[in-house]
C-alpha cells in the first residue's frame, strides 16, 4: 500500500489534487499493479489526518479519470489490453481479448495456442453431434414425455 503520499499543506494545488497526483505518480512508477488493495476512505483519511470529504473527491476524480475504480483494488482502466491476467483459481481461464497469454489448468498458454484450442474441440464436438445425429435424438426424446402437448401440425402447400 503506498503510505508515503506527497501532500504539503503549504502549495497551491488542493489536497484532493495532490493525493489523486501521488496515487497517478505510484501507478505510473510501478507501485501499484492491477488488483492491488489501496486504502480506503477512512484509513487515508486517519493515515494523513485528512478529511473523508477530500479523500472521497480524490478517489471520484481518479475513478472519472478512470484510474481506479473504488471498491478496495486498483485498477487501471486505460490501456487495460496491456496487462496480463490475474486467475483466481486455477480453473479461471478468462481473460481480455487481447491479452498475450491466458492461463488454462494452472498454465500459461499463448493466445494463439488457446484460441486454436478451442476451435478444434468446437470442431470436434459439432463432428461428433452430427455424425450420431445426436441433436434428431434429443428432439425425438421430447416425444416420449408422458404429458406432451398436441399440437396442430403445419401443411406446406404446393402451387
Amino acid at each position: 500500500m503506498l503510505t508515503n503520499l506527497e501532500i504539503d499543506a503549504n502549495r497551491r494545488t488542493p489536497k484532493y489534487l495532490q493525493i489523486a497526483n501521488s496515487i497517478t505518480k505510484a501507478i505510473k512508477q510501478g507501485k501499484y499493479k492491477k488488483g492491488d488493495r489501496i486504502f480506503s476512505i477512512n484509513e487515508l483519511s486517519n493515515e494523513c489526518f485528512l478529511s473523508r470529504d477530500t479523500v472521497q473527491k480524490a478517489y471520484d476524480l481518479l475513478e472519472k479519470e478512470r484510474i481506479i475504480e473504488v471498491n478496495g483494488q486498483l485498477i487501471p482502466q486505460i490501456n487495460g489490453i496491456f496487462f496480463d491476467p490475474n486467475p483466481s483459481h486455477s480453473l479461471d481461464y478468462r481473460a481480455h481479448f487481447f491479452a498475450p497469454q491466458k492461463y488454462l489448468f494452472g498454465a500459461t498458454v499463448s493466445t494463439y495456442l488457446f484460441d486454436v484450442l478451442v476451435i478444434w474441440l468446437m470442431t470436434l464436438m459439432l463432428y461428433i453431434t452430427l455424425y450420431f445425429e445426436l441433436l434428431r435424438k434429443l428432439i425425438n426424446s421430447f416425444d416420449k414425455v408422458q404429458e406432451k402437448v398436441n399440437l396442430p401440425k403445419v401443411v406446406a402447400k404446393k402451387n
